[in-house]
């Protein structure tokens, strides 16, 4: 009789087991409902007024994560919630996994659910939300279609649609966790679209510090005070720049020199996004010598380059571009991985 029994609660067991499992799989709908307040639209401008648009996510009170290459370079970072704007510092960025987080003063926001890719299976539903080309609280839905392996861990693999704009948004699993954040896409090709995973937030120790306890709220206010000050300092350095472009200026003007010409002459900024991040990037100038060590913003004269982009187990990409008199000048170069 007792073993009858164990054995008709077994079958019952098991019947309950597999008919309650898909109810924890939410839809569409219930996923963004879920999600949608912890997502915030982050924008980048440097000092000349250029700006870029990205994605982020409430990680904690006044923590945001996103793509280091949305707010590389920029010397101005606002984040957008719920049509309110709020200044933002860069707390950690880390390159080459090409993930930052940031602190939001005043930001109330909800937490996102932290989720995990070990157990994420190709085939599994994904869905993405952030602000492709500036377009609020935008959902999209896919599937893992792979797991890319490069130097830092692996990547995930979508079909779910996203665009400029889409970086640094959320990736949700069926369970509204966060298990990464769309990062970029290939566009020779259909839905070959690439996400970090959440793990390359989580593992981050001068991050983990950042939540949930009082004493971890002590470090947000210590470290948010020195960000003030260098932030001030940027601000009072800027200050004096435009000072002296406004008596360069002036004294241009009282010298009767003209100021057109002299617009001819000024140098122009080269951006360059690269993938992998981890890339060299060489530049050559008109007459094939190597220019100095490139970095992110660099002042070249007008003319015509060449960048060289290379990193091992990827294909060379040498690119042709020019350099306009006052002007930036940002490309994307994505390597293709050299066949095993």
């Amino acid at each position: 009789m007792n073993k009858g029994l164990l054995f008709l609660l077994g079958v019952l067991l098991a019947a309950f087991f597999v008919s309650v499992s898909p109810v924890f799989a939410k839809t569409a709908s219930e996923v963004f409902e879920m999600v949608s307040a912890c997502i915030v639209v982050v924008k980048a401008s440097d000092a000349k007024g250029g700006g870029v648009f990205g994605s982020g996510v409430v990680l904690a009170k006044g923590l945001v994560a996103t793509n280091y290459h949305v707010v590389e370079g920029s010397s101005r970072i606002q984040i957008v919630h719920g049509g309110k704007a709020y200044p933002a510092t860069l707390l950690h960025a880390d390159r080459e996994k090409d993930v930052c987080t940031l602190l939001v003063k005043g930001l109330s926001a909800p937490a996102v659910v932290m989720g995990s890719t070990s157990r994420l299976k190709v085939g599994a539903r994904v869905y993405a939300i952030g602000a492709p080309h500036g377009l609020e609280l935008t959902l999209s839905e896919g599937i893992v279609s792979s797991f890319r392996t490069v130097d830092r861990g692996n990547l995930v693999q979508i079909t779910a649609p996203i665009s400029p704009g889409s970086s640094g948004g959320g990736l949700f699993n069926e369970n509204a966790q966060l298990i990464g954040l769309p990062t970029f896409y290939l566009s020779k090709g259909q839905q070959l679209n690439f996400a970090v995973p959440v793990e390359w937030l989580t593992n981050n120790e001068r991050d983990q510090s950042l939540y949930g306890s009082e004493r971890k709220q002590e470090g947000l206010k210590k470290r948010e005070e020195e960000l003030k000050k260098r932030e001030q300092e940027l601000i009072e350095r800027e200050e004096k720049l435009k000072r002296r472009e406004q008596n360069a200026e002036e004294l241009r003007k009282e010298e009767g020199k003209n100021t057109a010409a002299t617009r001819l002459n000024k140098k122009g900024r080269l951006f360059v996004d690269v993938y992998p991040p981890h890339a060299r990037i060489n530049l050559l100038d008109r007459a094939d010598a190597l220019v100095p060590e490139f970095i992110q913003g660099i002042e070249l004269a007008p003319g015509n380059y060449i960048i060289v982009v290379s990193a091992q187990q990827y294909r060379v990409q040498p690119v042709s571009l020019r350099i306009n008199s006052g002007l930036e000048t940002r490309i994307r170069v994505t390597l293709e991985p050299v066949p095993p």
